[in-house]
């Protein structure tokens, strides 16, 4: 079977993306493409990721990246109940085949474990990379928001402790361990701002070989608060809900908080007067001269000449 991983990265429309393959998953599979229900989370196969990244341990975070989960004794993939199902829905071979989408898949030390597991079947690599200045912003104002989270550093402080792990913008590091586990041929780029403009509907349908006659028929999930509440804010908006986090503001009040930061943020959109200072920081400039060569570097090899 033909086996798709969107791998991500994150603050690339991936929830979009997972909310439209999953409610349309039945006309999919009536078309001979899979989106499994097995490993769900949110819409997305965060369980079969985050199943790598916390039983096993193989994250890029961890002080041993490769042999972390195998060293403290944690189970294989192999014993896992989540990819048990994914591989016995693949040898089964009866669609075309499946995709499986979750961001978690981005900092995931060691994908050899994925390619040995799914040996003997065709796996493609589905990427998105944005702007390591554009994508940092953003990502920081989701950790912010969100409610396991809450970040409380200030951007500054939060880009100083990033910039002592590179491996959270090293998109080059990135595709490496996937092109290393499962060879160039796999792999499948695009830079998230000009599949934007294009628009994420159809750059999702064309870049996940979805045939036309489906597409045609493929419903636009409607934007609920689990999506709203992922996208920017106004930076003065964000403060407030740092500060929140800061004073430990107790999490009804903060779900509160963030709803009406929320419209207030969109009331100044609306008006022309969003606040987007915040990432206008110096250090975002150092990090894109520091990602420079290796920015060439993936344009050449993996994205056709487009830069980032």
């Amino acid at each position: 079977m033909k086996i798709k991983l969107h791998i991500g990265t994150h603050k690339t429309g991936t929830t979009f993306t997972q909310n439209f393959l999953y409610h349309n998953r039945e006309l999919l599979a009536s078309k001979g493409i899979l989106y499994p229900t097995v490993g769900i989370a949110e819409n997305a196969h965060h369980i079969l990721g985050g199943r790598l990244i916390h039983d096993l341990h193989l994250t890029v975070f961890s002080r041993s990246r490769r042999t972390a989960g195998r060293e403290l004794g944690h189970s294989k993939i192999s014993e896992i109940a989540e990819w048990k199902q994914i591989k016995s829905i693949a040898d089964a071979n009866q669609f075309r085949s499946m995709i499986l989408s979750t961001e978690q898949f981005e900092w995931l030390s060691d994908p050899s474990v994925i390619a040995d597991f799914l040996a003997g079947h065709e796996v493609e690599i589905v990427v998105y990379l944005r702007r390591q200045d554009s994508y940092l912003a953003s990502l920081y104002q989701t950790l912010v928001s969100d409610y396991p989270i809450r970040a409380r550093a200030t951007f500054s402080e939060w880009l100083q402790d990033v910039t002592h792990n590179g491996q959270i913008y090293d998109y080059e590091a990135l595709l490496g361990r996937w092109e290393g586990a499962f060879g160039a041929g796999a792999i499948n780029a695009f830079v998230f701002e000009v599949e934007r403009a294009k628009g994420l509907e159809k750059s999702v349908c064309e870049n996940l070989e979805i045939p036309i006659e489906a597409r045609n028929l493929m419903m636009r999930p409607q934007s609920g608060w689990g999506q709203k509440r992922r996208e920017s804010i106004d930076w003065r908006c964000l403060e407030m809900l740092r500060l929140a986090n800061v004073g430990n503001l107790e999490i009804a009040k903060f779900k509160n908080l963030h709803r009406l930061v929320v419209e207030v943020s969109d009331a100044l959109r609306s008006q022309g007067k969003i606040d987007a200072a915040g990432a206008n920081n110096e250090m975002l400039t150092q990090i894109m001269h520091s990602v420079t060569a290796s920015n060439n570097n993936i344009s050449h090899r993996y994205l056709r000449g487009l830069s980032l």
